[in-house]
């Protein structure tokens, strides 16, 4: 159980580094959809849950929905920042 919870962490550290370094709107919306996509990297880590032996599921269970959610916080609070910049290097049509 435990290496699944040290790559869990690793991700999460991983993610939010990727985030918070996201120099535009469009990486961090590629980011989003590596990290939590429906094939993304979290993904992934739901669908090993078969292997994981049923007594320790809970346990990996709440990393992984733990994880998920920090890094959701990060995408929304980044996205707040690239919204709250000024409109000044935005190009008119």
């Amino acid at each position: 159980m435990q290496p699944i919870l040290d790559r869990l962490e690793q991700l999460c550290h991983e993610a939010l580094r990727q985030i918070q370094n996201a120099a535009e709107p469009v990486s961090l919306e590629g980011l989003r959809v590596q990290y939590l996509g429906r094939k993304g990297k979290l993904a992934e880590f739901t669908a090993q849950m078969g292997q994981v032996p049923q007594t320790e599921r809970p346990v990996v269970g709440e990393a992984i929905n733990r994880v998920k959610q920090t890094v959701t916080t990060a995408f929304q609070e980044r996205q707040a920042g690239f919204s709250a910049r000024p409109a000044g290097k935005q190009h008119l049509a």
